[in-house]
């Protein structure tokens, strides 16, 4: 259990500290560009690709009411599983991490841009990703 809170406090203080210095570089969009990985400074104000960006407070809402089911969901449930509680601890703070960024400036900073990859995303979109992927590995693997 003490990894699940470890995770939710760590994924959002390392993304805010990263977002944070890539807002204070020089210029407003492009801040490093090389062969594979750029990292630029892109104001999101929607959800996962953009979608929502005309209905923030629906996003803002939504998001707080997810972390909040899926922390409570811990206690209720009792969880034990390890799969399933790294899973909500990934979702959880990755969630958080777009949180205060949503609360604090109104919009969520993406900063990685992967050439092959269109779409620029932070490193709370990806602890979101991994924690979804592991939820789905351990449905799968409860299923069998």
């Amino acid at each position: 259990m003490i990894f699940f809170w470890l995770f939710i406090f760590l994924i959002p203080l390392v993304d805010c500290f990263l977002k944070s210095n890539v807002n204070n570089m020089a210029g407003n969009t492009e801040v490093l560009n090389t062969r594979f990985l750029n990292i630029v400074k892109i104001r999101n104000f929607g959800s996962a690709l953009g979608i929502f960006k005309n209905h923030p407070h629906f996003v803002l809402v939504s998001t707080a009411l997810i972390i909040c089911l899926l922390i409570s969901m811990v206690f209720i449930k009792k969880v034990k599983n390890k799969v399933l509680l790294l899973s909500i601890s990934f979702i959880a703070g990755g969630g958080i991490g777009n949180l205060i960024d949503r609360l604090s400036v109104g919009y969520v900073t993406d900063y990685i841009k992967i050439k092959f990859f269109p779409p620029a995303f932070n490193l709370s979109d990806c602890f979101i990703c991994l924690g979804v992927m592991l939820f789905i590995v351990y449905a799968l693997k409860d299923q069998a």
